[in-house]
């Protein structure tokens, strides 16, 4: 099964996204999955990191020893705010249109601006994205099957 549907898959071609925290749907993931689907990967979201986990996104600083123990099992790359703040997707990443199937979510998700005005002592998203700045349109959000 996969994101709830039957369907036969080449093992070597599944690559797994371990989102290690947060509830709500991840844009970075998200994201990675449609670029997989480009290269003819069958991406699947994971709770648990296995033998086909291929990245993961960590939010929370507290998570990282629990990322770093899998990492001794099992070799993928790791990613978010809780791992590194200086990380990014590769652009060719950025740029994708996320995969709203990985979530089986009917809404869009984006981000129209980065940053912050403040730079409060307890934050981190003034030292990981800078000042308050515009990275899109909100046409861009619009999810290609809209109507």
């Amino acid at each position: 099964m996969v994101n709830g549907k039957r369907v036969a898959i080449v093992v070597e071609r599944v690559k797994g996204l371990w989102q290690v925290d947060g509830t709500l749907p991840n844009l970075a993931l998200m994201k990675l999955s449609s670029w997989l689907r480009s290269l003819d990967f069958v991406p699947v979201l994971q709770r648990v990191p296995d033998r086909f986990t291929a990245y993961a996104s960590v939010i929370f600083t507290e998570n990282r020893p629990r990322v770093e123990m899998w990492r001794r099992v099992y070799d993928f790359e790791v990613g978010g705010s809780g791992w590194d703040l200086a990380g990014r997707l590769p652009d060719e990443v950025e740029g994708c249109v996320p995969d709203y199937s990985l979530y089986g979510i009917g809404y869009a998700m984006g981000r129209l601006s980065v940053g912050c005005i403040r730079d409060c002592s307890f934050c981190i998203v003034r030292r990981k994205e800078g000042g308050l700045r515009q990275v899109a349109q909100l046409g861009d959000l619009v999810r290609p099957d809209s109507r």
